[in-house]
């Protein structure tokens, strides 16, 4: 993330923001080229407030061709995130969901090389075995935080919320799912959870797991990386 503010006077060792100073001399009415001391601008690199993204994506057919769709919306975010040009300080990962267990399709990196390899099958189909994605991402965390100390994760969670396969034989499957949420929170991992179903108050449990992780659900029927991405945006995310 960039920002940029006028120099102060007699600053030194900046990197100059052309365009905005520039901009300053042209105020003046100065012509090309004549820029003045008074016109430079600096510019003031951030790190966003998330330097670890890890999507965790519904990839099952519970809803049909819904699978689909959320894939590719993942899909098009990450790429997205790696396209733009701060995520030289920022990892993104994928974790997906589906039939009997979880899988990581992309580990955490920079690379958007690769991640258009790994992303280049998207699997979909089978049941939804949320809780073992959950623990996933949890375990996927807890290595990069072993290895960076302080790292910030984020996890983005996009599901339909029809979560039917137990880590545990004979408990009940939203249980451990909010359990395990609960526990990701109590560690300072937030979440974005993206409902892939239009609002319906008979279904709650996507709003469950989002009030498990301290926040609330945000709905995007058939969801689209643009739409992913303006959430992220409201993060703190800045314009890709």
């Amino acid at each position: 993330m960039t920002a940029v503010r006028p120099a102060r006077s007699g600053e030194r060792g900046f990197e100059v923001a052309l365009e905005a100073s520039l901009r300053a001399a042209a105020r003046r009415g100065a012509g090309p080229g004549q820029i003045l001391g008074a016109d430079l601008h600096k510019k003031i690199r951030r790190r966003w407030r998330y330097p670890l993204i890890v999507f965790l994506v519904d990839a099952s057919e519970s809803m049909g061709e819904g699978a689909v769709a959320r894939m590719a919306a993942a899909k098009g975010a990450v790429l997205a995130l790696l396209r733009a040009a701060y995520v030289e300080r920022c990892r993104v990962a994928l974790v997906a969901f589906h039939g009997e267990r979880s899988e990581v399709l992309l580990p955490p990196t920079r690379s958007i090389a690769l991640a258009r390899e790994r992303l280049r099958r998207l699997p979909v189909g089978g049941a939804t075995p949320l809780a073992d994605g959950l623990w996933s991402a949890w375990r996927l965390i807890r290595r990069e935080r072993a290895r960076y100390p302080g790292a910030r994760p984020l996890l983005v969670v996009i599901s339909d919320g029809e979560a039917n396969v137990p880590l545990e034989a004979g408990r009940k499957v939203m249980e451990e799912v909010l359990d395990i949420a609960a526990r990701m929170s109590g560690e300072g991992i937030p979440a974005l959870v993206i409902d892939s179903r239009s609002p319906d108050p008979r279904q709650q449990e996507m709003a469950r797991l989002a009030r498990a992780f301290g926040g609330e659900v945000r709905h995007l029927e058939r969801p689209r990386s643009s739409q992913v991405l303006e959430l992220l945006r409201e993060k703190g995310l800045p314009q890709t």
